[in-house]
């Protein structure tokens, strides 16, 4: 579980950063998304509580299922979907990042 969660941080990273190397100046960026990806993915609570437009939001982001899942695995507390989906879904993610991020990096590199 650590390891997969490793790599989809890797991946959000790698994209990350390939944004950080076209625009420069990603201050705006960063508020915005450290606020997304710690209200909505569930770091302090779990996500079945959002109401219904925040939970569809709340799956859109991988870091929900690291958060879940190892919610999960500690406290045996239930997971928003089943545990095979949430687990085909953060690797989805995750190698949809880790993916996107080394072609994003390649290209505005090369540029």
């Amino acid at each position: 579980m650590l390891l997969t969660s490793s790599f989809t941080a890797l991946g959000f990273g790698l994209v990350y950063g390939a944004l950080v190397f076209r625009f420069k100046s990603v201050g705006p960026l960063n508020s915005v998304l450290q606020f997304a990806l710690l209200g909505l993915s569930g770091i302090f609570y779990p996500v079945s509580s959002l109401p219904g437009p925040l939970y569809s939001a709340a799956l859109a982001i991988p870091f929900t299922y690291v958060a879940d899942l190892l919610r999960f695995y500690a406290m045996g507390h239930p997971t928003a979907l089943p545990l095979d989906i949430e687990w085909a879904a953060l690797l989805a993610y995750t190698l949809g990042l880790v993916a996107a991020g080394v072609a994003l990096l390649g290209a505005i590199e090369k540029n």
